[in-house]
C-alpha cells in the first residue's frame, strides 16, 4: 500500500497553517477597515479581505483536530492554547483601553478561546477519566451564544455596559458555527472508523495498515469537505430566508460565512503530513497572533 509518510504530493499541515494565518490576517485587516475605522473608500477591498478570511476558521478547526489526534502530550497542548487565549484576551482589552474606549471591537471575540474550549471537549470525551466535566466547556459555549444573542438583538447595547470591553476577549469567535463544525468532524470520523472496523472484521493489524495509506487520509478529507459544504448550505439558507433576518442572520452573518466553502479546496489536498517543524515556527505562530492585532491597529490608527 502507498503510505502517507512516503507520499510527497499534497499539502502538509504547515502549509495549511500558513494559509490559515494569512487568511486570518487579511480578515482582521478587513475587519478593522470596515467595522472599527469605517474607511468607506476601502469598503470593497475590506470586503474582499473578509471573504478571503473565511478560509481561516475551517482550516484552524481542521488543524486543531489533527493536532489533538497526533500530539504526544495533550495536556501541554491544552496549556499552550489556554496561554494563547489569555494573551489574545489581553491584546484585545489593551487595544480598547489604550484607545480610551473610543474604539470598540464590538463582538470580535477570541479565536483561541474557541480552540481551547473545543480542545477541552475533545480531551474530556476521549482522554479524561472524568468525562462528565465535558459539560463545563459546553456550558461556556451556550452562555456565550445566549449573551451575544441578547446584545445583538438590541436588549442591551454595548454603550450601556461600560465594562463590555473587558469581556470582549472572552467571547468565542464563530459562535455556534465553529463548535458545530468541530463536532460534525468528530462524528464523521467516528462513523468512518466504524465502517472500516466492520469491513476489516475488527482485524486490528489490517485496520492499522489501512490507516497508514493515503486513501484513508483522502477519505477523511472528503468527509470534512462534505461537512463544510453542508454548513455552507445552512449559512446560505439563513442568509436568504426572511425568517432569520432579525435573529440568527445577525449573529452568524450567513452571507459572509458562505465563502468558507473555499477552504474545502485546500483541505481536500491535505496529505496527512506535518511538514517542516521547529520550535521557532511553533512558538512564532503563537506570538504572531497577538502581535499582528497590535500592528494592524496601530497602522490603521495612524493612517485613518
Amino acid at each position: 500500500m502507498n503510505s502517507i509518510n512516503s507520499s510527497k504530493k499534497g499539502l502538509t499541515s504547515l502549509v495549511l497553517k500558513i494559509i490559515a494565518i494569512i487568511s486570518m490576517t487579511l480578515d482582521h485587516i478587513g475587519y478593522f477597515l470596515n467595522n472599527v475605522f469605517s474607511v468607506t473608500s476601502l469598503s470593497t477591498l475590506s470586503y474582499i479581505f473578509r471573504v478571503l478570511g473565511r478560509l481561516s476558521m475551517p482550516l484552524f478547526i481542521f488543524l486543531l483536530i489533527e493536532g489533538l489526534t497526533h500530539t504526544k502530550n495533550i495536556k501541554k497542548y491544552l496549556l499552550r492554547l489556554g496561554i494563547e487565549a489569555l494573551l489574545i484576551y489581553l491584546a484585545i482589552t489593551l487595544i480598547q483601553v489604550l484607545s480610551n474606549k473610543s474604539i470598540n471591537l464590538m463582538y470580535s471575540g477570541n479565536i483561541f478561546v474557541t480552540l481551547f474550549l473545543l480542545a477541552s471537549i475533545y480531551y474530556f470525551l476521549y482522554k479524561s477519566k472524568f468525562k462528565i466535566l465535558v459539560i463545563l466547556p459546553i456550558i461556556y459555549i451556550i452562555l456565550n451564544f445566549i449573551t451575544k444573542f441578547i446584545f445583538i438583538n438590541g436588549f442591551y447595547t454595548i454603550n450601556e455596559v461600560s465594562a463590555f470591553i473587558y469581556f470582549n476577549g472572552l467571547f468565542l469567535q464563530y459562535d455556534i458555527l465553529a463548535p458545530s463544525f468541530f463536532l460534525l468532524i468528530l462524528l464523521g470520523y467516528k462513523i468512518y472508523d466504524y465502517v472500516i472496523n466492520k469491513k476489516a472484521a475488527n482485524n486490528q493489524n489490517l485496520i492499522n495498515e489501512f490507516k497508514e495509506t493515503k486513501d484513508y487520509q483522502r477519505s477523511k478529507n472528503i468527509i470534512v469537505c462534505i461537512i463544510i459544504a453542508l454548513l455552507t448550505l445552512i449559512c446560505y439558507v439563513i442568509t436568504y430566508l426572511p425568517i432569520y433576518e432579525e435573529g440568527l442572520y445577525k449573529l452568524i452573518d450567513g452571507a459572509l460565512q458562505t465563502y468558507m466553502l473555499l477552504s474545502a479546496l485546500i483541505i481536500y489536498f491535505y496529505n496527512g503530513r506535518k511538514g517542516y517543524s521547529s520550535k521557532i515556527i511553533q512558538y512564532g505562530c503563537y506570538v504572531y497572533y497577538p502581535l499582528h492585532l497590535f500592528v494592524i491597529y496601530l497602522v490603521c490608527y495612524l493612517l485613518f
